[in-house]
C-alpha cells in the first residue's frame, strides 16, 4: 500500500492531517510511511496530483475520500473538509477498508 500526504508550506491544516493520519496508521499497525510531496512543486512540475487541495491523501493513486483525480493545476489550493479536518477514527476507518480492498 503506497500512501502519499499531499501538501504545501504555511496550510493550516496540514500539520493536523498529517498527526491525525501517523496515529491512525499507529492504530492499524501499518507500517508504511507516507510520501510527502510538496504541492507547489507538483504544480510547477504539471503531475495530475496537483489538482488536489492540501491536504490530501492518496492511497495507491486514489484520494482516501473518493474525490476524482481533478485536472493539473497551476498553483496549489486549500481543501476543505467538511464540517472540519477528519477525525483519527474516520482515517481509521477509511484506511481499514483501503486495506481490506487491497487484499
Amino acid at each position: 500500500m503506497r500512501i502519499e500526504f499531499l501538501s504545501f508550506a504555511d496550510c493550516p491544516q496540514a500539520p493536523i492531517l498529517r498527526q491525525r493520519l501517523d496515529e491512525a496508521l499507529r492504530a492499524l499497525g501499518v507500517t508504511a510511511t507516507p510520501d510527502t510531496l510538496d504541492l507547489e512543486q507538483l504544480c510547477q512540475a504539471g503531475d495530475r496530483r496537483s489538482g488536489f487541495g492540501s491536504p490530501t491523501i492518496l492511497v495507491d493513486g486514489n484520494d482516501l475520500f473518493g474525490m476524482e483525480s481533478p485536472l493539473v493545476a497551476e498553483r496549489p489550493a486549500c481543501r476543505l473538509y467538511h464540517p472540519t479536518v477528519p477525525s483519527i477514527e474516520t482515517l481509521i476507518e477509511r484506511l481499514r477498508e483501503r486495506i481490506t480492498e487491497s487484499r
